[in-house]
């Protein structure tokens, strides 16, 4: 945490960084956002106890949201979590 702040004071104090420049390496510092895990239809239909087409129900009805890529169709592992103990979409 310590050399955080050091760093950051270095930033600041730079006397040929352009503010654009600083502003880019402030924002490199932070914390990277963690991606959701996404995970399979079927792996959605192992965790919930039912079948793959149910599954497929679940997303018409509105109840699951998938992510789409192309033709590949994955669902965030925290929403299906959060539809498992809620029983409602968060």
């Amino acid at each position: 945490m310590q050399n955080r702040s050091i760093i950051e004071a270095a930033i600041k104090s730079d006397p040929t960084a352009t503010p654009e420049e600083k502003a880019r390496l402030m924002a490199a510092l932070l914390p990277a956002k963690e991606t959701p895990r996404l995970i399979t239809r079927k792996e959605v239909a192992a965790l919930l106890g039912v079948h793959t087409e149910t599954v497929k129900r679940y997303t018409r009805a509105g109840l699951l949201k998938p992510v789409k890529f192309t033709r590949a169709v994955r669902y965030p592992e925290a929403e299906v979590l959060h539809f498992m103990q809620n029983g409602v979409r968060s």
